[in-house]
């Protein structure tokens, strides 16, 4: 599948995919769940106050 344009925002993505998956043109949004995790993963492994 080509990518053939890229969404500014995951509504509209979603918004669009419908469109053309109704217009019969098969269509998907990939990574939509990527940016969800941001806040629940810290950026680097903490390292342990008494480990050192």
């Amino acid at each position: 599948m080509r990518r053939l344009i890229t969404a500014p925002n995951l509504a509209l993505a979603t918004l669009w995919a419908d469109m053309l998956t109704h217009a019969g043109i098969a269509a998907t949004v990939q990574r939509a769940f990527a940016g969800s995790i941001a806040g629940e993963l810290p950026p680097r492994p903490r390292r342990c106050p008494r480990c050192g």
